[in-house]
């Protein structure tokens, strides 16, 4: 066991793909650092939105299908989850009492045409 050299003694994880201890817990490592004014401008040039590569754009309709396929089923973490009681109850006094916009509870009138408990 090796504890971490950032100074607050926890003990660091195994490395497999090194077989070593990490010298530091994440996000230790630069703990305490002292940036110069270099370093920050250099940052920040290189942190913008602008070298994204989907910066101003939008994915197409059939981008946003194929996403929306590959969430369906066993992919999805909401998968085969079960609430107790206690949950439901309380995820639905969370939800009472909210005001929707015109424009949000026509959407959502949209939304649930159709469906077996709809009006």
């Amino acid at each position: 066991m090796k504890l971490c050299e950032c100074g607050c003694n926890k003990v660091t994880k195994w490395n497999k793909q090194f077989k070593r201890y990490n010298t530091y817990l994440n996000g230790h490592g630069q703990k305490g650092k002292k940036w110069t004014e270099e370093q920050k401008e250099t940052l920040k040039k290189t942190r913008t939105r602008e070298k994204c590569s989907m910066w101003n754009r939008k994915h197409s309709e059939e981008t946003k299908k194929k996403m929306s396929k590959c969430k369906l089923g066993i992919k999805n973490p909401m998968h085969n989850k079960i609430f107790t009681n206690e949950e439901r109850k309380r995820r639905s006094e969370a939800h009472k009492g909210k005001i929707f916009s015109k424009e949000t509870r026509k959407k959502l009138r949209l939304i649930n045409l159709g469906k077996k408990d709809s009006i």
